[in-house]
């Protein structure tokens, strides 16, 4: 007797698509050996673990453990510059804080900050002050741009009205 065909309806079907998950673990643990878990959880997670700010100029390499042990580990942390290994110093312990209670038990103790110029800094040098409009402005500017029917346009020409209107205050 045949083998028992399965059938499979069509809307379970995912046309052999694999979530990113089930494929960068092997390729993961391939890679990085017996540390694996904790740092591939660590470099996947690291935007939500430190907060974008500190993700932006910092990138987690590996953690380190002493031999046969899963806790007291030194996380290497690559930055850009000087001035960004000066801000991650300041911020070892909140971010060895935040590491622990991702992990829930004490898996890293220490920081060591490397300076690698080929991490690129997302975030920008110089954040301009954001210059806000008067009530009777905004309604100036939605009033002159009513009469535009496509939404983007709408909304493209209502943000440089508000440019326009905040940049002539600096002037004054």
């Amino acid at each position: 007797m045949g083998k028992a065909k399965k059938i499979i309806s069509d809307e379970r079907r995912t046309g052999d698509l694999a979530g990113m998950g089930a494929v960068m673990a092997p390729l993961a643990k391939k890679m990085l050996g017996r540390k694996a878990f904790a740092e591939a959880d660590v470099i996947a997670s690291w935007k939500e673990i430190v907060g974008e700010d500190t993700a932006a100029f910092s990138l987690p390499v590996r953690v380190d453990f002493k031999k046969g042990e899963r806790t007291g580990g030194v996380l290497f942390v690559e930055v850009a510059s000087g001035a960004f290994a000066l801000e991650m110093q300041l911020k070892s312990r909140l971010v060895i804080d935040k590491v622990n209670t991702f992990f829930g038990y004490e898996a890293v103790q220490r920081l060591k900050i490397l300076q690698n110029p080929a991490v690129v800094s997302q975030q920008p040098l110089y954040k301009p002050e954001k210059k806000l409009v008067t009530a009777a402005e905004e309604n100036y500017i939605r009033k002159m741009s009513e009469d535009i029917k496509h939404p983007e346009l709408c909304s493209a020409v209502q943000d440089l009205g508000r440019a326009i209107m905040s940049n002539n205050k600096s002037d004054i």
